[in-house]
């Protein structure tokens, strides 16, 4: 049975958002040194259990998703 998670985000603009290291460990679009590690974290444990995880932009939205097989 296939499980999707999808979490949608406002997103102002997607010029500032490198998508080949979003999922990077310190990875920010924010200033500043105190940053969240929370899609690294997510990332890493989608992989432990062999998930994959996408993400998109729809209209003013970053989209994430979560795919278990």
């Amino acid at each position: 049975m296939n499980k999707i998670i999808e979490v949608r985000n406002t997103c102002n603009s997607i010029a500032g958002i490198d998508t080949a290291r979003i999922f990077n460990r310190g990875y920010s679009t924010k200033e500043g040194k105190h940053r969240v590690y929370g899609l690294y974290n997510a990332k890493r444990i989608v992989d432990i259990y062999h998930g994959a995880m996408e993400l998109s932009f729809d209209e003013q939205y970053i989209v994430f998703k979560v795919l278990f097989y």
